[in-house]
């Protein structure tokens, strides 16, 4: 009838803007007139729509690392929350996200990354702290990244970077021509999705043990629904450093199904020798080690597992 019918869908509140793409449409304005006429009148998705979290999400990066710092004990879930987990670095330690709807949109955000016209050369050279455009060596694919430090090459040689994907928590090694400036707006346009978690009471295991751990954990949440209770955080910046770097103490269930536990009975961790008495986990914990050490699953396959670095000293001196 003449009429856009993409404009027409904006209207009636039944579909919201990509700003990153419609501000290159020559008839923006009316687009962006329409969409606020719908948010004011709450017309279609807007009548649902979390116009608080969105307003979080447009803060600054500074603004909301002092907002998650003051708010962390404040505003913990005393319920256990849908995630997924989207990265394992040892037998205790990952990255997750929260599911809900802006995990939902982080869909579209990728979207609009692979479309967006990176310079075919990198010309420019970040700086630690800053978020990037880094492209993955698994899928060549770009996402939001923050570099967290510069690794020299050598005298006369470009530095390499190394980056953390701040909507999947996975670290990896980049060359600077995997490295892109990133626009400000797509910074701004959603928070970080990834966050960082350790498993209350468990214990990794070190050296050759230690890839049997992470393995372990791969295969216990492959394909599982995980639900997270948060028990504490902490602030695992570096010391000497200003930024703030939430760790979040975590309980992982499936159901009914402790996770932590599970990776004690199966051999792949031991308990934290930290884990207080009077904790609810402390007997169910010590209960599976030891099932685990009876049965010779894993770190237990010989009886014994040092526990510390003057343990396995003391036994290498004894196998001499």
């Amino acid at each position: 009838n003449n009429k856009e019918f993409a404009l027409t869908l904006i209207e009636q509140g039944h579909a919201k803007l990509h700003y990153k793409i419609a501000k290159k449409f020559q008839n923006f304005e009316i687009y962006k007139t329409a969409e606020e006429k719908a948010r004011k009148q709450l017309k279609g998705l807007w009548e649902t729509f979390d116009f608080e979290a969105e307003k979080q999400a447009m803060q600054g990066p500074v603004e909301r690392q002092v907002v998650s710092e003051a708010s962390a004990d404040k505003n913990k879930s005393k319920d256990p929350f849908p995630i997924i987990v989207t990265d394992i670095r040892s037998g205790n330690t990952f990255s997750y996200q929260i599911q809900n709807e802006e995990t939902s949109a982080l869909n579209e955000l990728s979207i609009s990354l692979q479309n967006e016209n990176f310079a075919r050369h990198p010309h420019h050279a970040p700086k630690k702290g800053e978020i990037i455009a880094a492209q993955y060596t698994m899928d060549d694919l770009w996402y939001r990244a923050e570099v967290l430090s510069l690794v020299s090459q050598g005298k006369d040689l470009a530095f390499d970077y190394e980056v953390k994907y701040i909507d999947y928590g996975n670290r990896e090694v980049l060359p600077h021509s995997r490295i892109r400036q990133l626009d400000q707006e797509f910074v701004d346009l959603m928070k970080p999705q990834a966050y960082d978690g350790k498993l209350v009471g468990v214990k990794t295991p070190e050296e050759d043990d230690a890839k049997d751990a992470i393995e372990g954990f791969k295969e216990l949440v492959s394909g599982r629904t995980l639900y997270a209770l948060e028990i504490s955080t902490d602030n695992t910046a570096p010391k000497g450093t200003k930024g703030i770097q939430l760790t979040h103490n975590v309980i992982l269930t499936d159901k009914d199904k402790d996770l932590g536990l599970e990776l004690i009975a199966n051999g792949y961790t031991r308990v934290d020798k930290r884990l207080k008495q009077d904790d609810p986990l402390y007997a169910l914990y010590h209960e599976a080690e030891e099932y685990a050490r009876r049965e010779r699953f894993g770190i237990w396959q010989y009886g014994h597992n040092p526990d510390s670095e003057e343990e396995r000293e003391v036994e290498r001196q004894l196998l001499r």
